[in-house]
Formats: structure tokens, C-alpha cells, sequence
């Protein structure tokens, strides 16, 4: 990716396919989650390599017709890292989703002294 913006590219395929939202664990416990899945594994494993964080999993096709899927997750402080960072490339609607799980997470933080 010579010559490319890596960090707007990245931001970029969260903006148009990943998903943000606080995750509830058995125990109800929420924390912020960044995920995107795609067929495209050498995307995938870029979003992991460039953040150095994150797990990928391989799904296999879901249906006749589909292909295998590829997903990037990262949970807690280091999705809340990244939404800061790539906050100022995202699209009105994924800045707002991005600021709020952001300030969830801080708020919950400041409960837990």
C-alpha cells in the first residue's frame, strides 16, 4: 500500500463494513467490540497486522452459494484505541456510534475505582 493514507484506508473498511457495539458476556458484562467480516482474507489479515491487535476467525459458507468468511474482533480498550483513532475518517453516523462507545466505556471505568 505504497503511497496510501494506511490509517484512512483501514478506517475506511470499518466505516463501510464493520460493525461497533457493546458486547454482553454470560456474566453481563459489556464491553465495546469492533468487528468486520469479510471474504476477503488478505483484508482481514491487514486490519489485524495494522493494528497489531484483534483475533481472526474463519467461517466456513454459511449458505450453498457463499463463500468462506473471514472475521477481525477486538474487544475493550483496544477497540475504544482504535475508534479514536480512526474517528475522524468515519462516515456522520459511524462518529456517532464510535463517541458513544467510547463514552460508555470511559463512564463504566470511572465506576470501577
Amino acid at each position: 500500500m505504497s503511497g496510501l493514507n494506511n490509517l484512512g484506508y483501514f478506517a475506511g473498511i470499518l466505516d463501510g463494513e464493520g460493525s461497533f457495539f457493546m458486547e454482553q458476556n454470560q456474566k453481563n458484562y459489556k464491553t465495546p467490540t469492533i468487528a468486520c467480516e469479510m471474504c476477503d482474507e488478505d483484508v482481514i489479515l491487514s486490519l489485524q497486522d495494522y493494528f497489531g491487535v484483534g483475533h481472526v476467525n474463519k467461517f466456513p459458507p454459511r449458505k450453498k452459494k457463499w463463500k468462506t468468511s473471514y472475521r477481525w474482533r477486538v474487544r475493550g480498550a483496544n477497540a475504544v484505541a482504535i475508534l479514536k483513532i480512526c474517528c475522524k475518517y468515519f462516515s456522520i453516523r459511524r462518529k456517532e456510534k464510535a463517541n458513544s462507545l467510547i463514552k460508555q466505556f470511559l463512564d463504566r471505568r470511572k465506576h470501577v475505582v
